[in-house]
């Protein structure tokens, strides 16, 4: 049996090593590339086979080309299929039973970046699933990316993207979804998510396993004083107390050059376009010649660039990181006014309360206080904010950012919105869909509503609107996965889990009501359904749709989830509106949607304004178009993008948030924004967030993404400074001159 060499190195020694040589003693290789045929190997037979070989030519190529080369094999991903890859079987299992770690790695030989996934799969049909969330695979460049077999990095290391393995770009330790039989395995699979444009062509130099000693050795210490990665460096990275004044000095001077945008008024709209008349006080939404716009309370034309989640540090629980349970990954952890408590969600880390750190908070403390600990800085930090955003172009504090007395909300010197959430006593589905049938829908709502809207809100002019709820997972499917595929199941998820509901579910009886209305006799509805209902009676049980329904059932789900949708948003209007009359309702920022609840909610009597959250590098014309026939205009209410590097782990919500550097970053910024100034329903976007995430994770779920305008230590990524103060200078401009439908 061949041993398998990387580099001309045995696989022991592949990794760099600023860490102890037994985390690495017992590597186990399991697949060995030669010319034709990947061989299973072993260091301890009693756990592995001797040999498990298997043909390149059997593997189930989907959209790829499989060859040799000069070390291990090479995969060419051709343009026209999406999901290709390869596909490799055990035809008897494989025993990985006493491996912990799996380790990846691989070279791209293409001109491109790309994005490689793998999924193992178990006898029974279980998926251990592991995108390569490290690196971006930059062309010329050897990657390994190790991942863990028993347990993600969010459950135990209380972050959703790893630190890199070791200082250095090519070793990093990714994270692994579900779990799977390791005594069973059936297949491994490497494949890319969407087609290449042109062909993308990777080797596969090997795949091992690996028993290290606990990866705790990789995190001890890795985070500093300032909440900073220790073990990379980058261009403005705090190293003294000291640095962050000169911080602020150098921002100032930038900020003197760039004081303001352009032609824009007290609110950010704009002084040279129309002036609408008489003005309407308050803010409105107007449309002109096919081009939606909203309308600044001095009847100027308005577009909302803003920030979502700006917080000076403080109590907020997205900014601070449990420290609990992970102190070996602090250098330093103050006993101070910024340490707190916090509640993780998940693995290890559920109930609580933990303790927590807020770094962030701390570094502002010392910027911008006079006496460290008492709160004295948050009016320094509203002041820079203020010059930040009127410098930057931006003009709206978006969706759960800081509405304490004494904040830059309260100040009135910028449009906000305003967080608001329904209750629903009872809900739909394994995704919990609110129920505004169920009678308490009103109720419940109303009560947390008129909570949150007060007679200050109510009177005031920089009041924006109101946002309710996030994120309801209507659907599975959404426009911009147009070119993945769409079914019955992903499309219809709500109609299918009410129809699969109790007798009980008041949605379920709504949707007998609406079909007994249309049908009148139950044989109609069976006839035109294809069912076998005994009785009106019987179609309150619970009933399974089909794979593939008949037209009519389908046709009927979807006209029972734009009226779903429409109760739901109209009963949320109306409560709004009883307690403030004056301000927008600006939806419940969809991201898992689908046609049906779109309209729904765009009905008379719904939303005033259509939001979105849009995770993706620009809204491209054929999935978007159809916003312009809602009428009603449109917000981004999230998106962003981020980069692996600069210390930071995760680069954001999603694969289309995955840029080189901060450089490309600010080109896709400006990208984004020229696509939706170019859409004539789209009034603005909001960034999500103002702060990047803490290095470690927050405090309630683990995520870590490069979002930031600024950094930990609130210093500004300068290329999206710049990128933001050019694209907003013509926005107002851009928009006008959008291609009205």
């Amino acid at each position: 049996m061949q041993t398998w060499l990387i580099n001309g190195r045995k696989s022991l020694d592949f990794l760099k090593r600023p860490y102890p040589a037994r985390f690495f003693q017992s590597a186990i290789c399991i697949f060995a590339a030669l010319l034709t045929t990947l061989l299973v190997t072993h260091a301890d037979p009693t756990n592995f086979p001797s040999e498990a070989p298997f043909d390149l030519a059997s593997g189930a190529a989907n959209g790829t080309v499989v060859g040799a080369a000069d070390t291990g094999i090479a995969i060419t991903f051709n343009p026209g299929t999406n999901w290709p890859g390869v596909t490799w079987s055990a035809g008897q299992n494989w025993d990985w039973s006493g491996a912990v770690q799996l380790a990846v790695t691989v070279t791209n030989t293409s001109s491109v970046p790309t994005q490689l996934y793998y999924i193992a799969k178990d006898a029974a049909g279980k998926d251990l699933y592991a995108g390569f969330t490290g690196p971006t695979l930059e062309p010329g460049k050897t990657y390994t990316v190790l991942t863990d077999l028993t347990h993600d990095c969010k459950s135990t290391y209380g972050m959703n993207f790893p630190a890199p393995a070791v200082t250095g770009d090519d070793v990093w330790l990714n994270e692994q979804h579900g779990a799977i039989d390791l005594a069973k395995v059936a297949s491994f699979k490497i494949f890319m998510q969407k087609a290449p444009v042109d062909p993308v062509i990777i080797n596969i130099k090997s795949i091992l396993l690996y028993k290290p000693s606990p990866t705790q050795a990789l995190y001890t210490g890795i985070i500093d004083q300032f909440g900073q990665f220790t073990h990379a460096t980058w261009p403005g990275k705090i190293t003294a107390a000291s640095d962050l004044a000169a911080r602020l000095v150098s921002e100032n001077q930038d900020i003197a050059a760039h004081p303001t945008i352009a032609d824009r008024d007290e609110y950010g709209a704009w002084t040279s376009g129309e002036k609408v008349s008489p003005a309407p006080g308050f803010f409105q939404a107007v449309n002109r010649n096919g081009k939606w716009w909203l309308v600044a309370p001095n009847g100027d034309l308005f577009l909302s660039f803003g920030f979502n989640c700006m917080w000076p540090g403080g109590t907020k629980t997205d900014i601070g990181t449990t420290t609990q349970g992970r102190e070996y990954m602090f250098q330093t952890l103050p006993d101070d006014a910024h340490a707190g408590t916090s509640s993780f969600q998940y693995g290890p880390f559920k109930g609580g309360p933990f303790t927590s750190y807020d770094f962030y908070g701390a570094n502002v403390d010392k910027k911008y206080g006079t006496t460290y600990g008492t709160g004295d800085f948050i009016p320094g930090w509203n002041a820079q904010a203020l010059k930040r955003m009127q410098s930057w172009g931006f003009n709206t504090i978006a969706n759960w950012s800081d509405n304490r007395p004494g904040s830059l909300q309260a100040e009135d010197k910028l449009p906000y919105t305003v967080t608001l959430t329904s209750k629903s006593p009872t809900r739909v589905g394994p995704d919990h869909v609110p129920d505004p049938y169920d009678p308490g829908f009103p109720t419940a709502t109303e009560d947390r509503i008129k909570e949150v809207i007060t007679p200050k809100m109510v009177s005031d002019p920089w009041c924006l609107g109101y946002y309710c709820d996030n994120e309801i997972k209507w659907s599975q499917a959404y426009p911009e996965w147009a070119d993945n595929l769409i079914t019955v199941q992903n499309r219809y998820t709500l109609a299918i889990g009410v129809l699969a509901a109790s007798p009980t579910q008041p949605s379920k009886i709504a949707f007998q009501s609406q079909m007994q209305t249309k049908y009148g006799t139950i044989d109609k509805l069976n006839t035109a359904w294809g069912t076998t209902f005994d009785s009106w009676d019987t179609f309150l049980t619970p009933y399974k749709v089909p794979a593939a329904p008949k037209d009519e059932l389908i046709a009927d789900m979807g006209a029972f989830t734009q009226a779903y949708a429409a109760k739901y948003a109209s009963t949320i209007k109306s409560i709004i509106k009883k307690y403030d009359p004056n301000h927008l309702y600006l939806g419940c920022r969809f991201s898992f949607s689908s046609p049906e609840v779109i309209k729904g909610v765009a009905q008379d009597g719904g939303v005033d304004v259509v939001s979105f959250n849009i995770y993706t590098y620009t809204l491209k014309p054929e999935l978007w178009s159809f916003t312009a026939t809602l009428g009603k205009p449109c917000i981004v209410s999230e998106y962003h993008f981020g980069v692996q590097g600069g210390g930071m782990f995760g680069y954001g919500n999603g694969t289309d948030t995955r840029c080189i550097d901060q450089a490309d970053r600010a080109a896709k910024y400006t990208d984004y924004i020229k696509s939706l100034l170019a859409q004539p329903a789209f009034v603005g976007a909001q960034w999500f967030q103002f702060i990047d995430e803490p290095v470690t994770g927050r405090n309630y779920d683990g995520e870590n993404y490069n979002c930031g305008f600024v950094d930990v230590a609130d210093t500004p990524y300068q290329p999206m400074v710049d990128a933001a103060r050019a694209i907003h200078a013509q926005a107002y401009t851009l928009h006008q001159a959008a291609t009205a439908p």
